[in-house]
């Protein structure tokens, strides 16, 4: 066919045949008054490989075949051919248009562009590569990182098979800060365990053996919490459909120890911070100091009266809150139950031997003495324990000196103090201890992933990738152009002998055609075939030819109608709107890959709770709550026990920690789900994308709440079940039933409150709370609220409605001498009742709603698929089947003309030579019988 086609080219140009495009040869006209000359001139094709005037290649239509790139030039208007505009300099470069070319013919120009065409087309192929090897795996990845797909045989898989996690804490829990030698070496370095004044009580040494002893099992909590954590993570499974890279890989597991770090982390802070504001709000009674037998307790006074009728004198026990006193003089600093952030530095107090008097010998850096002993311990640093400071040598000093006082030994052990290093240590020396529990005094994490471990027991049996390969071969593409070629044949045989009719006379092309028929049959079997079995043997070519032209087109138009081919288009790095186009027109059938299978939340979603609006008032700050109560009797002990002014103070400070720590809980949980990753392998669908969406954040909202209230309601249990007496004297009191006063064992005795309901029994008792007239007994109730046996229970059995009306606020500024123009909160805004009770609040972190805003088309920027793809049906098209039969059939005229002849010359060559091998050998004396028979064969056969 390429022969053929060369031929044609080589015939047309030999001819010197003119195109009425103007494309080969252009004629030109001169005239000068009435003469007139007309020539013909080859047109000449240039090519340009510079902006070099000279730099041109130039190609006679006559002599060669110039083929140009196709484009659109201006319109010439002086009648130049457009042809001849590529050689002048003057023109501007023509717009290209891809994939077109321009010739001396159209022939020329369409021929090599339905070659470049069909050449260049690409189609998209999946190659599956099985059993692959990590190094194999790694070298598809590198190459088609894009495509690339190997599915996992095993889809759960436990962390611990190829993760482990070996945290450090911070050194000082495994120094000797927090042994038992240690310890008790400050129990040992006190001036006295069997009696202390509430002046040598401030000292550090009494305060430091319960701190160091509450360090140690902070230490040994963290490290059990982390255990537990760890354990719990690593017995997971890891659900995978693909394997991840090991970029992928890196990157998903960096993130989930993050996780896995704030989760902790911000579970104990909470219990931790939960804890602490229960102690605030109760103020339950302590000893001050552990291991010493007899102490003065300032929280219990003791009201000595004497009756006149019996002359003899009782006592009545009373409770009171704890007081910070400051050692530079001596004086109350501030009411713990009043004051949160009620602490003072910690001293060193000693004996003068003259006098026995105690005075202030050393301040202690960086240490704190509170209320508690867990506040002294957050709230202190670790500074006076490393080396390189002073205070560490003079803290050893005084220990020292007092150890050897007291135990009478000269034994001393020195503690190794603590080592700063920047390199090791996120901490500094004067890092609160607090701030380190909050981390869970984790230094790092040191966690180890290893993607070997992980690709072996994925063990992917197949990976697959997509490729642009060439949709047709050689081979293909030469059969290709023959179709073409040959039905563009039998379409102009369906023309021409239309045009032909008009012309020439049927009878005259039949006869001619038919002679020419009779002249290649007989060239095509040889010239040494006569004209008799040339023509026998055409017949059988004719029938042959028909029989197989008619059978194969006849496969071909049942397989073609029968088959529905399945297409596929694909679009590489489409827009976001070409995407919406496409899923627009094609639904569910079309599939587009991620090139970033992993993104987190926070790239494509923004989450905001909205809470209660008592969380935003006034009423939960700082400033509102000490103003009110600055007009109250610092001792609040003073007012009757069921008069409110004893809970004000503890209910406003429990309500502002409780939202307080409900924002805490809601944002680290809002913050630990927008770092987390979202794992998709194919783009979802934008409804797919977001109830999937909804599901995982639902998913979130419900679980919040429920952590905090394990949290808050173990605690609450703890408290109870132990029975702490609060300093308040609203769940307990001491009675002295005695009348001597020497070391008389002084009993307890539960407060009583609404049906005669006891919090010895219950700690969720409760009365009404009211204000009680100064002078007199009259009461004055106020709306929601509650007095009970803790200031914290009694609170979650309230309601706010109080906060709601004006008037009941205006009541609460009255009875403590405050005034301010404080709004009430509006109930329009709330879900919540008015009559709602704080412990329903508390149980839905005083949510109003969720705010959630998902971004599809971020979501669609993080995916970045780099090709998307839709497969369809192509349905029965008659015009193409009629098409594609035709320029079959064109080829299999062609071809079937050279293989008939040929099949049927082999035939007969072989009938005729079985036909000699059956002629039997006959004996001698009957040979002269065979010439005649072989004559009258030889006649027969020829």
């Amino acid at each position: 066919m390429i022969s053929h086609l060369n031929y044609l080219r080589a015939t047309n140009q030999g001819n010197t045949l003119i195109s009425s495009l103007n494309t080969n040869t252009m004629v030109l006209v001169s005239g000068v008054k009435f003469r007139v000359d007309i020539f013909g001139a080859q047109i000449t094709y240039c090519q340009r490989y510079s902006n070099d005037i000279g730099n041109v290649k130039r190609e006679m239509c006559g002599f060669e075949n110039p083929i140009i790139q196709g484009g659109f030039l201006r319109a010439s208007d002086d009648g130049t051919p457009m042809a001849d505009i590529t050689c002048k300099p003057a023109v501007p470069s023509p717009t290209p248009v891809k994939g077109f070319f321009a010739g001396c013919t159209p022939f020329e120009g369409s021929f090599f562009t339905f070659l470049l065409i069909t050449w260049l087309s690409t189609k998209l192929d999946t190659v599956k590569v099985w059993n692959p090897s990590l190094i194999d795996y790694n070298n598809l990845e590198r190459l088609n990182s894009n495509t690339l797909i190997c599915p996992c045989s095993t889809t759960l898989i436990p962390y611990h098979t190829f993760i482990s996690l070996s945290p450090s804490l911070h050194q000082v829990c495994s120094s000797d800060f927090v042994s038992d030698r240690w310890i008790s070496v400050l129990k040992n370095s006190t001036f006295s365990k069997t009696f202390l004044s509430i002046n040598s009580v401030t000292d550090w040494r009494y305060r430091a053996s319960s701190q160091f002893q509450l360090l140690s099992n902070l230490c040994q909590l963290a490290n059990r919490t982390i255990d537990d954590a760890i354990r719990r993570f690593i017995y997971q499974s890891f659900a995978v459909s693909n394997l991840l890279s090991e970029d992928n890989f890196n990157a998903y597991f960096n993130r989930t120890f993050t996780q896995l770090l704030q989760s902790t982390t911000s579970y104990f802070s909470v219990l931790v911070e939960t804890e602490r504001l229960l102690l605030q709000v109760d103020q339950p009674s302590t000893a001050l100091i552990k291991d010493v037998q007899y102490i003065v307790n300032s929280n219990i006074r003791a009201n000595v009266t004497l009756n006149v009728t019996t002359n003899k004198y009782s006592s009545h026990l009373t409770l009171h809150l704890t007081e910070i006193r400051n050692m530079y003089f001596n004086s109350i600093t501030c009411i713990c139950g009043t004051n949160p952030d009620c602490q003072t530095p910690s001293v060193i107090i000693q004996k003068k031997e003259t006098s026995g008097e105690f005075y202030l010998a050393y301040v202690v850096p960086g240490s704190i003495a509170s209320c508690y002993a867990i506040d002294s311990l957050l709230r202190s640093t670790l500074e006076c324990l490393y080396t390189d400071v002073d205070c560490f040598t003079i803290l050893m000093n005084y220990v020292k000196e007092a150890y050897l006082t007291n135990t009478n030994t000269s034994l001393w052990a020195d503690v190794h103090p603590l080592v700063h290093n920047s390199a090791s240590s996120q901490y500094t020396p004067n890092t609160s201890v607090g701030m380190i529990l909050k981390k869970l005094m984790i230094e790092q994490w040191n966690p180890i992933s290893t993607y070997e471990n992980f690709y072996k027991l994925c063990a992917p049996k197949y990976c697959t990738y997509s490729q642009n390969i060439r949709k047709e071969t050689i081979l293909t593409l030469t059969i290709k152009m023959i179709s073409v070629i040959a039905g563009l044949t039998v379409a102009l045989k369906l023309i021409t002998p239309l045009l032909v009719k008009i012309i020439f006379k049927l009878l005259s092309i039949i006869i001619k055609q038919h002679e020419n028929r009779q002249e290649e049959q007989q060239r095509d079997f040889g010239s040494n075939v006569d004209r008799m079995t040339a023509k026998r043997l055409g017949q059988w070519t004719t029938r042959l030819y028909i029989i197989m032209l008619i059978s194969s087109v006849a496969l071909l138009a049942v397989y073609n109608i029968v088959q529905v081919p399945t297409l596929t288009n694909t679009f590489n790095r489409p827009s976001f709107e070409l995407y919406n186009q496409l899923k627009h027109d094609h639904a569910n059938k079309l599939s587009c890959s991620c090139s970033i299978i992993a993104s987190t939340f926070n790239s494509f979603v923004n989450i905001e709770a909205v809470f209660h609006e008592i969380c935003l008032s006034p009423f939960v700050s700082d400033q509102w709550r000490i103003n009110l109560t600055a007009g109250l009797v610092p001792d609040l002990s003073t007012y009757a026990q069921n008069d409110y002014r004893r809970f004000l103070s503890a209910h406003l400070q429990f309500l502002q920690g409780l939202c307080q720590l409900s924002i805490e809980s809601v944002n680290n949980s809002i913050k630990q789900f927008l770092s987390s990753l979202f794992i998709t392998a194919e783009l979802l669908s934008e409804k797919n994308f977001h109830e999937r969406l909804n599901l995982l954040i639902n998913e979130s909202r419900l679980n919040t709440p429920s952590v905090f209230a394990r949290i808050f309601s173990l605690i609450r249990s703890v408290n109870d079940g132990n029975a702490f007496i609060s300093t308040y004297g609203t769940n307990f009191k001491y009675i002295n039933p005695w009348e001597r006063h020497v070391f008389i064992y002084a009993l307890t005795e539960a407060v009583f409150y609404d049906d005669e309901c006891s919090c010895g029994l219950y700690s969720n008792c409760t009365s009404q709370a009211r204000f009680i007239k100064t002078n007199s007994f009259e009461t004055i109730s106020i709306e929601g609220l509650k007095i009970g046996c803790t200031p914290s229970e009694s609170l979650l059995v309230s309601t706010l409605e109080c906060f709601y009306n004006q008037s009941c606020i205006d009541l609460i500024e009255e009875y403590t001498n405050y005034t301010s123009n404080v709004t009430h909160l509006s109930s329009i805004t709330s879900r919540f009742a008015v009559n709602t009770s704080i412990t329903e609040l508390v149980h839905n972190l005083f949510i109003e709603k969720w705010a959630t805003t998902a971004n599809y088309s971020l979501y669609f920027k993080q995916c970045s698929p780099l090709l998307c793809s839709y497969t369809f049906t192509e349905n029965f098209n008659v015009f193409h089947t009629i098409t594609l039969l035709l320029s079959l059939q064109g080829g299999l005229t062609i071809i079937l003309k050279w293989i008939c002849p040929t099949i049927i010359r082999i035939i007969d060559k072989l009938y005729k030579y079985r036909k000699t091998r059956r002629n039997v050998i006959q004996p001698v004396d009957s040979l002269e019988m065979e010439p005649t028979e072989c004559s009258k064969t030889n006649a027969l056969r020829y």
